[in-house]
């Protein structure tokens, strides 16, 4: 499931994970988002990303075990990709990087350079679920 420890990568896969997190907690798993027919005819505005279900699933149980393992890499995951877990589902949003900096009363780059590491762990989690 990795591609060598490529962050890029795996920023991709939590952005998608975070679209379907989203979609779960709002209970609208299962139907699109968009008219298929906006999407067909080239207008809609954005670019459609298809979210793979099975992927996100093996990503939120990977996120579960990281929580389990480490708390602050989870929680720094969360607030880059969902939001403060502490806000309701539907009023959540992504932090930016200096919003990270101050909930967790850090500065930058110290979010950043957890961040880097929260990532490496998943993909090592994602790696030891692959191999089972």
């Amino acid at each position: 499931m990795t591609r060598g420890g490529s962050h890029g990568w795996i920023r991709e896969v939590l952005g998608n994970w975070a679209a379907w997190a989203c979609q779960r907690s709002t209970g609208s798993v299962g139907y699109s988002s968009t008219n298929i027919l906006a999407r067909i005819g080239g207008s809609g505005g954005t670019d459609h990303i298809p979210v793979g279900v099975q992927q996100a699933e093996v990503v939120d149980q990977a996120m579960r075990s990281l929580r389990q393992h480490d708390g602050r890499a989870w929680l720094v995951l969360m607030l880059q990709y969902l939001g403060d877990p502490r806000v309701p589902a539907r009023r959540r949003r992504p932090l930016s990087t200096q919003e990270q900096a101050g909930a967790l009363l850090v500065c930058s780059d110290t979010v950043i350079r957890w961040r880097v590491g929260a990532e490496q762990q998943l993909i090592d989690i994602l790696a030891r679920s692959a191999d089972r």
